[in-house]
């Protein structure tokens, strides 16, 4: 059985890949009402890119459920990558 690095990124590619969809052809389609920089759903593919697939989807549902009327918003990058976590 193989295990390279490509086939442990695969979930990781594949949420990304859902983000650009919904990015291009579901997002356009509803007004922009995130409430912080970077968007949330650029957030959330940032998070899957630096931190691997599921961090990165907790990261991004954490984020989501920040993103609500009575939250100021503001600038919120991703967090760094820790030593020693994966």
């Amino acid at each position: 059985m193989k295990t390279s690095s490509s086939l442990v990124g695969l979930p990781t590619k594949i949420g990304q890949r859902l983000i650009r969809v919904w990015q291009h052809s579901i997002g356009p389609m509803i007004p922009s009402s995130c409430r912080f920089l970077p968007t949330c759903s650029r957030y959330t593919y940032q998070a899957l890119g630096e931190h691997g697939f599921w961090r990165g989807c907790w990261l991004g549902l954490k984020r989501i459920g920040r993103c609500n009327p009575w939250s100021t918003g503001g600038y919120d990058p991703v967090p760094d990558r820790k030593k020693g976590h994966s």
